[in-house]
């Protein structure tokens, strides 16, 4: 039997191996000849920041990029040619760890301060600098991904903020959930159709993110230890995931056999999969749920071998590749899967699909890209749709950096 299992065993990782040879090394986004077009390239005058993997902390706005100094003092914007727009001082604060995001239309920034470890501040700008609010709470915001509201990020620390929706433009709290403190853990996500799925206590619910109308309710398994369980949702809405990885049992002692329960709901609340299996060490299928595609059609999950992409359509695993240091998911469309390595930070992987959702080619990217503004109006004549890549190139350059955003065009139909 062990001569069985280590055949088995090998057979296995030489295919994880061999699909990771495919990986294409290339340098740049520019390797790619004219599957991609270069839209802007703007130099910025600010030093490293230390607590950012890229250095820089910054968000593009409709008129202009705007840029968090490295004492957290001052946001800098500039237009796309380079100059300086305007400057706004930040939220006085001792503290170099704030955040900025920007809204899908570029109208409004979000400023985040951490004041101590149980309490911050968020502040909200115009395009043009001007400061329109700004409060502090028991925990950071999001930006919804329609670029209309604030939701609250659950606080680990002491669990004590409730699932909290503010109004973007204007502060004003439009509703929150009050907190269940024998079950205080939950977590939550939004669609671009301003709805939201939440967990909490054993129990998935979707919400109207303008009202907190409860839309619908599904009892769900969930692991004795709170941060077991996480939860998905596709950009356009229409799918809904809970993803629990059991590793404890009822008396809270490690399981003998951990096991992944995931259900996949439409927003209709009709169940469109669910696994409830044990993990057996070398298999693939995963653990856990890393993402959910733009449009619904695939979930990519993570387990003991590597990187695994399941077709919610057909209800079958269409590929797992051998990836021992993922890191997180950034882009995720039926066109493409982009993450970063943990064991190198600076650099991106890329994975383009087939239009039946197999790999077309695996890239290696030695730079920082940043995929997190791919729905933003860059400079006001361009436009970028949910689905397209718009990739930002983040480079330094001694005590400046230079960020490039591009348009890629993904071929493959075959």
């Amino acid at each position: 039997m062990k001569s069985i299992y280590f055949v088995v065993m090998v057979a296995i990782l030489i295919g994880a191996m061999k699909s990771e040879s495919c990986a294409q090394k290339i340098s740049t986004l520019e390797d790619f000849g004219s599957r991609v077009e270069k839209l802007w390239e703007v130099t910025i005058p600010i030093p490293p920041n230390p607590n950012h993997p890229s250095g820089l902390i910054y968000a593009p706005l409709k008129n202009g990029i705007a840029v968090l100094s490295v004492d957290g003092q001052t946001i800098y914007c500039y237009d796309y040619d380079g100059k300086l727009k305007w400057q706004a001082p930040g939220i006085q604060l001792n503290s170099s760890n704030g955040g900025l995001s920007s809204s899908a239309d570029g109208e409004y920034l979000y400023l985040s301060y951490p004041l101590h470890e149980d309490a911050f501040t968020s502040a909200v700008y115009n395009a043009h600098g001007q400061l329109l609010w700004s409060a502090t709470y028991d925990s950071s915001f999001e930006i919804s991904p329609s670029g209309k509201y604030l939701i609250a990020i659950f606080d680990a620390l002491d669990y004590s903020m409730p699932l909290t929706v503010v109004d973007l433009a204007t502060g004003k709290t439009l509703w929150k959930l009050d907190i269940d403190f024998k079950n205080s853990y939950w977590q939550a996500a939004a669609g671009q159709n301003d709805k939201i799925a939440y967990y909490c206590g054993g129990a998935l619910k979707f919400f109207e993110l303008k009202n907190g109308k409860l839309l619908w309710e599904k009892p769900v398994e969930f692991d004795p230890r709170a941060e077991g369980s996480e939860v998905h949702v596709s950009s356009m809405g229409n799918v809904v995931a809970y993803d629990c990885y059991l590793s404890m049992s009822d008396d809270n002692r490690l399981r003998p056999d951990p096991k992944m329960v995931a259900y996949v709901f439409d927003e209709n609340s009709n169940l469109v999969w669910n696994r409830n299996k044990p993990i057996i060490q070398g298999k693939s299928g995963g653990g856990r749920i890393l993402g959910i595609s733009n449009g619904g059609e695939y979930l990519a999950m993570t387990g003991s071998i590597g990187l695994t992409l399941f077709d919610l359509t057909n209800k079958k695993e269409l590929w797992t590749i051998f990836e021992g240091g993922l890191h997180s998911i950034t882009k995720f469309s039926k066109d493409m899967l982009t993450f970063y390595p943990r064991i190198s930070p600076v650099s991106t992987k890329l994975i383009t699909l087939k239009k039946d959702g197999s790999i077309d080619n695996q890239y290696a990217l030695e730079q920082f890209i940043d995929f997190r503004y791919e729905q933003q109006t860059n400079p006001p004549h361009l436009k970028a749709s949910l689905f397209n890549p718009m990739p930002v190139v983040v480079k330094k350059m001694d005590s400046q950096f230079v960020l490039s955003s591009f348009s890629m065009k993904l071929e493959t139909n075959k």
